[in-house]
C-alpha cells in the first residue's frame, strides 16, 4: 500500500466513524455514563460519579469527565455521548501507525487500517458511548510503552495505567503487570526492571493520581470495594463447572469472529510457507512481533478462565492483533493474492443487494440513492491487492449498517428519546419545586428525561418536590400532574408541597 492510499483509506474510515454517529438513541450501558457526565456538569463535581444523585462507585471518573467536556463542546446529544470513543478509536490507529512505523515499515499502514476496521471496533464499542475504547487507548499505551522505551517505558507505561485505572479500574493493572513481567522475563532483566528507579517513580505516579482520586470522592472505601468487586464477580469460582468448561471451550470462537475480518489471517500461519516467511523476520520488527506474541497470550488467559469474560475487555489486545498480522497480509499482497477478485465480486453483491433493501423493502428513496453513491465511490480506489479489497468491502458493509440495519433497528424498538422529551416538556410546566426526584434506576428513559430539566435528578424524599417514578402508591401520596405509558410500565410525575 503506498502513503497515498494509505491517507485516502484514513480519512474515508474516519468519515465512516462518524457518519450517523448521533442517529441512534443511547443503548447498554449508554445512559448510565450519559447521566454521570450530564450530573458532573449540573453539580460541577467531577471526581464522584452520580447516577440520578446516588453515589456511583463501580466505575472511576475519567472517562465521564471526557463525556462532560464533549457535552460542552457538541450540547446534550448522542453524538456528545460517543464522540470520546470514536476519538479514542482513531487515536490507537495512529498510535499503532506512529510505533510502528520504523519498524514495520509500509506494513504500519495496514497495522493501522486493520485496527479500525475490526467487526469490535467498526461496528460496535468503537462508535457506542462506552468506557471500552477510552480505557483501551490508555491501556494499549501503558503495554506499548514498555517495548518502546525500555526502561523509561516502565515510568511512562504506569502513567498510562493510572489513566486507565482511573477509567475503568484494576484491569489496568492487569493489563500492565502481566505483560511487564512476562516481557521483562523474557527479555532475563525482571530484577533489574522491577526494582529499577524508574518502576518506583511510576508506582509514585500512579499512587499520586489515583489517592488524589480517591481522596476527592464521598466514600474512598466504597469505591475501592466496588471495584475489588467488579474483578472478582467474573471469578470461575462463581460459576458451575459445566459454565466454565463451556465459556472456555467458546470463547477462543466468540474472540474470532468479533476480531474479524483480520484473525482470518491467522490461519495462513498453518500454512508452511507463510510460517517459515514470518520466522524468518529478523531485527528489530522480530522482537516486536515477539512483544505481540506476548501481550496477546499472557493478557489473553484471564479472560479466557473467567465465564464472564466478554470480547470487548479484550479490545486493548487488539491492537497488538493488528500488528502481529501486518507481516501476514503484507507477503500475501505482495504475491497479488488471487482471492482479491473474489473480494470485488462481494462488494459488487453487497452494493446491488443494498440498494434494492433500501429503495424496495425500507422503501427510503433518499438513503437508497446515497448507499449507492457512497459505495460506487469505493469503486475509484486502485485495486492493486487483497488489502484495499477487504477495506472496500468492510466499508460498504458500514454504509449497509448504517443506512439500513440502524434505521431499522431505530423504527422498531421503543422511542425513549421521544418520551423522555416529552415526560422533560410537561415537568417544565411545574419547575418551581426545589428538586425533582425519582426512585426510577430505567436509565435509557431516565437520561432522555434529566437533559432537558432545569435540576438534576435526586433520589426520593418527597418534600418540596417533583417526584418521577412508576410506583403509582408513591405518586398518589401527592398530587399527580402527568402520566406517560411506556413499555416499563406507566410514569408518574406527581407534585409533593
Amino acid at each position: 500500500m503506498i502513503k497515498k492510499e494509505f491517507i485516502l483509506f484514513f480519512l474515508l474510515i474516519a468519515c465512516f466513524y462518524f457518519l450517523r454517529s448521533g442517529y441512534m438513541y443511547l443503548q447498554h450501558e449508554e445512559p448510565r455514563r450519559a447521566i454521570v457526565a450530564l450530573e458532573m456538569n449540573q453539580s460541577k463535581n467531577y471526581l464522584q460519579p452520580t447516577v440520578l444523585g446516588k453515589a456511583y462507585f463501580k466505575k472511576p471518573p475519567l472517562h465521564n469527565i471526557a463525556i462532560a467536556l464533549s457535552y460542552k463542546m457538541f450540547g446534550k446529544n448522542e453524538f456528545a455521548v460517543r464522540f470520546p470513543s470514536i476519538l479514542c478509536a482513531l487515536l490507537i490507529a495512529l498510535f499503532i501507525f506512529l510505533f510502528t512505523k520504523n519498524i514495520l515499515y509500509e506494513k504500519s499502514y495496514i497495522a493501522c487500517l486493520s485496527f479500525l476496521t475490526c467487526l469490535e471496533v467498526f461496528f460496535l464499542y468503537g462508535i457506542w458511548g462506552e468506557t471500552d475504547l477510552f480505557f483501551s487507548l490508555f491501556a494499549f499505551l501503558s503495554m506499548i510503552s514498555l517495548f518502546s522505551f525500555k526502561k523509561k517505558g516502565i515510568l511512562l507505561g504506569l502513567i498510562f495505567c493510572s489513566l486507565a485505572f482511573l477509567s475503568k479500574g484494576f484491569a489496568a493493572l492487569v493489563y500492565f503487570y502481566l505483560t511487564f513481567i512476562a516481557y521483562s522475563l523474557y527479555k532475563k532483566r525482571f530484577i533489574s526492571h522491577f526494582f529499577s528507579i524508574y518502576h518506583l517513580l511510576g508506582i509514585l505516579v500512579f499512587l499520586g493520581l489515583t489517592g488524589f482520586w480517591l481522596f476527592h470522592t464521598s466514600n474512598a472505601h466504597a469505591s475501592i470495594y466496588a471495584l475489588w468487586g467488579e474483578v472478582f464477580s467474573r471469578s470461575p469460582l462463581q460459576f458451575s463447572i459445566l459454565g466454565f468448561l463451556k465459556h472456555i471451550f467458546l470463547f477462543p470462537f466468540k474472540c474470532f469472529i468479533q476480531a474479524l475480518p483480520w484473525s482470518i489471517f491467522l490461519l495462513f500461519l498453518f500454512n508452511k510457507k507463510v510460517y517459515i516467511r514470518i520466522k524468518e523476520i529478523s531485527g528489530r520488527q522480530k522482537e516486536l512481533l515477539i512483544f505481540c506474541l506476548i501481550a496477546l497470550g499472557v493478557n489473553f488467559i484471564p479472560y479466557e478462565i473467567s465465564p464472564e469474560g466478554r470480547m470487548r475487555y479484550l479490545i486493548p489486545l487488539l491492537p497488538f492483533l493488528s500488528i502481529f498480522i501486518a507481516p501476514i497480509v503484507s507477503d500475501l499482497n505482495e504475491r497479488e493474492f488471487k482471492y482479491s477478485n473474489y473480494m470485488w465480486g462481494i462488494v459488487c453483491i453487497l452494493v446491488i443487494a443494498a440498494f434494492f433493501l433500501d429503495i424496495f423493502i425500507l422503501k427510503n428513496l433518499t438513503d437508497g440513492i446515497l448507499l449507492l453513491i457512497l459505495s460506487l465511490s469505493l469503486f475509484s480506489i486502485p485495486k492493486r491487492n487483497l488489502f484495499p479489497s477487504i477495506l472496500c468491502a468492510i466499508l460498504v458493509l458500514k454504509v449497509i449498517y448504517s443506512y439500513c440495519y440502524i434505521p431499522f433497528v431505530y423504527a422498531h424498538y421503543p422511542n425513549y428519546k421521544e418520551m423522555g422529551e416529552t415526560v422533560a416538556q410537561n415537568i417544565k410546566d411545574y419547575d418551581k419545586h426545589k428538586k425533582i426526584e425519582s426512585n426510577d434506576r430505567f436509565l435509557k428513559l431516565m437520561f432522555y428525561i434529566e437533559k432537558d430539566l432545569p435540576k438534576m435528578i435526586t433520589p426520593l424524599s418527597c418534600k418540596n418536590s417533583l417526584i418521577i417514578t412508576r410506583d403509582v402508591k408513591a405518586a398518589k401520596k401527592g398530587n399527580i400532574v402527568y402520566s406517560l405509558s411506556t413499555p416499563h410500565g406507566i410514569y408518574y410525575v406527581s407534585s409533593f408541597k
